[in-house]
C-alpha cells in the first residue's frame, strides 16, 4: 500500500499540495486512473491470497519462484500438520516436487501416500499461471474433485498429465487441445461426463491417451486420427456411441487400443488392418455389427484379440486365427497324450491357447455365472477334460499391488487339498486377461440350488446342515 501511495501521491492534484489528499482522477481517460488500475492487476496476479489473509504484496517484492511458492501455500493443501513438518522455505524440496536448475518447478508428482486430507481439494485451487516451466502434473489416486478448469491449458511446457483414479466430475474443458507439447494424458477412473472434446486432436505429440472408467458419451471425433506418434489408446468403460471412426487406420504407432464396454455400433472398419503394430486390440461388449473385417490378418504382430460380446455376423478370419494360435505339431500331440497341467508346466502357452480357444475368446455362450470380481466360463480341452475359469473384471487387472497378490494367494491356493474347497489348477497372469482354472463341478452353485424350487426340495434340512458343518 505505501508504494501505491507513494505513487499516486506523485501525480496528485495541485489544487491539494499541502493535505497530502489522494486526489485521483476517475475519468477512464486519465493516465493516472490507468497506472492505478494496472499496478492493482499487477499486485493480485498470482496473489490472491491477500484477498484472504489481509496481507498484501507488490509484484515487484516477488520474484518469479517466490509466485510459485505462494501459490502453493495458497491453495491450503500444505496447512495439514503432515504437510508443516516436511516442507521448508525452499519449495524444491517438497515431497513430491521437482525443480530445474534455477529452482523452478517443472514437475509435480502427488498421490494418497503423501498425506492425508479431511476433505477432498480441487483443482481450480491450484493457480496454473504460476508455473510457466512445469513439465509433469501427477494427481493420482489423490483427492481430486470438482472439474478440470479450462485454465489449465496455460501449462504450455506441459508434457504429462496424469489425473487418474480421483472423482473428477463436469467434462473435459476443449482447453486441453492447447497443450502441444503435451506426450502422455491420463484422467482414466474418474467421474467424467460429456463428449470426447475434438480438441484432442490437436495433441499431435501425444503418445499414450486414457480415458478409461468414465461415463463419457457420444461419438469419438475423427480428429483422434490425427494423434499419428499415439501408442497406447484406452477408451473403455464409458457410454461412447456411433461408428468407430475409420480415422483410427491411421495410427500407425499404436501398440494397445481398448474400446471395450461402450456402446459404439456398426461396423468394425477395414482400416483397422493398416495398425501393423498393433500388438493388443480389444473391442468387446460393444454393439458392433456386420463381418469380422479380413484385414485383421494383416496385424502380424497381434498377441491380444477381444472381440467378444458384438452381433457380428462372421468368425474370426482363419489368417487372423493363425497368428493368434500358432502350435507346433509336437506340442499339439503332447496336449492331447498326456496330463495336460504338466504340460503347462512345461510350457504355459500350451494350455493357455487350449483355454482361449475352447471359450471362443471368452464368449459370452461359455459364461456360466458372474460375480463381483469375474465371471465364470465353461472350457472343454480337445482332450475332453473340462474346467471351469474366472476371469477377473479388467479393473482388477490393471492394479499392481493386486496382482503381486493375485500370483502369491493363487500359487498357495493351487496347494491346498481339501475335500469341500474346488480344486485351484493353476492361473493365467496378463495383463489385459487374468483368470483362475478350477476344477469344474456339475450341478451349479449353492446360491442357484436354493433360488431354485425343483433343486430346493431335493437339498433337504439334513444336507443344508452338512454343508455348513462342513464350512
Amino acid at each position: 500500500l505505501k508504494c501505491l501511495y507513494k505513487l499516486c501521491k506523485s501525480f496528485m492534484n495541485p489544487i491539494a499540495p499541502s493535505t497530502e489528499k489522494l486526489i485521483i482522477s476517475m475519468d477512464p481517460a486519465s493516465s493516472i486512473f490507468r497506472l492505478a488500475a494496472l499496478v492493482w492487476v499487477v499486485i493480485f496476479t498470482c496473489d490472491n491470497v491477500a484477498a484472504r489473509t489481509g496481507t498484501f504484496v507488490t509484484a515487484s517484492a516477488l520474484s518469479p519462484l517466490q509466485l510459485e511458492a505462494k501459490a502453493l501455500l495458497n491453495t491450503g493443501w500444505w496447512d495439514s500438520s503432515f504437510w508443516t513438518a516436511n516442507y521448508s522455505s525452499d519449495h524444491c524440496k517438497w515431497i513430491g516436487f521437482t525443480c530445474n536448475s534455477a529452482g523452478s518447478i517443472i514437475g509435480l508428482h502427488l498421490s494418497r501416500d503423501y498425506g492425508s486430507f479431511e476433505e477432498p481439494v480441487q483443482l481450480s485451487q491450484l493457480n496454473f499461471s504460476c508455473f510457466p516451466n512445469l513439465e509433469n502434473l501427477t494427481f493420482q489416486s489423490f483427492p481430486l474433485a470438482g472439474s478440470i478448469p479450462p485454465e489449465i491449458s496455460a501449462l504450455s511446457k506441459l508434457q504429462r498429465l496424469d489425473l487418474s483414479s480421483n472423482r473428477l466430475t463436469g467434462s473435459i474443458p476443449s482447453e486441453i487441445g492447447n497443450l502441444r507439447n503435451l506426450v502422455y494424458l491420463n484422467i482414466s477412473k474418474n467421474i467424467l461426463t460429456g463428449t470426447v472434446p475434438s480438441t484432442l486432436g490437436s495433441l499431435t505429440n501425444l503418445k499414450n491417451m486414457g480415458l478409461s472408467y468414465n461415463q463419457l458419451s457420444g461419438p469419438l471425433p475423427q480428429e483422434i486420427g490425427n494423434l499419428k506418434n499415439l501408442m497406447e489408446l484406452d477408451l473403455g468403460t464409458n457410454s461412447l456411441i456411433g461408428p468407430i471412426p475409420s480415422t483410427l487406420g491411421r495410427l500407425t504407432n499404436l501398440n494397445y487400443m481398448s474400446l471395450s464396454r461402450n456402446m459404439f455400433g456398426g461396423l468394425l472398419p477395414q482400416e483397422i488392418g493398416n495398425l501393423k503394430n498393433l500388438i493388443e486390440l480389444n473391442v468387446g461388449s460393444n454393439s458392433l455389427i456386420g463381418p469380422i473385417p479380413s484385414t485383421l490378418g494383416l496385424l502380424t504382430d497381434l498377441s491380444y484379440l477381444d472381440l467378444s460380446c458384438n452381433q457380428f455376423s462372421s468368425s474370426i478370419p482363419n489368417d487372423t486365427t493363425k497368428l493368434l494360435y500358432k502350435k507346433p505339431e509336437l506340442k499339439e500331440r503332447a496336449t492331447n497324450s498326456i496330463d495336460v497341467f504338466s504340460v503347462w508346466n512345461y510350457d504355459g502357452r500350451i494350455v493357455y491357447e487350449d483355454l482361449i480357444r475352447a471359450t471362443e475368446d471368452f464368449d459370452i455362450r461359455y459364461c456360466i455365472g458372474t460375480g463381483g470380481y469375474g465371471s465364470v466360463y465353461k472350457a472343454q480341452l480337445p482332450n475332453g477334460k473340462v474346467f471351469a475359469l474366472k476371469k477377473l473384471h479388467t479393473s482388477e487387472t490393471e492394479e499392481l499391488a493386486f496382482i503381486k497378490s493375485f500370483r502369491n494367494e493363487a500359487q498357495v491356493l493351487s496347494q491346498v487339498l481339501h475335500r469341500n474347497i474346488v480344486k485351484l489348477y493353476g492361473f493365467c497372469l496378463h495383463r489385459k486377461c487374468m483368470f483362475l482354472i478350477y476344477e469344474y463341478m456339475e450341478g451349479g452353485s449353492l446360491f442357484c440350488n436354493l433360488h431354485n424350487n425343483e433343486e430346493a426340495v431335493e437339498l433337504d434340512w439334513a444336507k443344508r446342515v452338512n454343508i455348513v458343518k462342513a464350512m
